[in-house]
């Protein structure tokens, strides 16, 4: 079964959200600022890894990315 890959554009939204959250927890004072702008560079982090994790593992590939060294020794 192939697992779901989030398509870029969500991916974009994700991350445009979260700025947008950062940017108003800059704006509101106090407990619920704070609860913003850590929720904001959440999920631009979020955004970040997902979008590294479709463009290193978005290609489908028969081969593996990384093998063990086949040295003999």
């Amino acid at each position: 079964m192939k697992r779901p890959v989030p398509t870029s554009t969500s991916i974009v939204l994700l991350i445009l959200f979260g700025i947008l959250l950062a940017i108003l927890g800059q704006r509101l004072d106090g407990f619920l600022g704070g609860m913003a702008q850590g929720a904001g560079v959440g999920f631009v982090l979020v955004g970040a890894w997902s979008f590294g994790a479709m463009w290193r593992h978005g290609q489908d590939r028969d081969e593996p990315t990384w093998l063990p060294s086949r040295d003999e020794r």
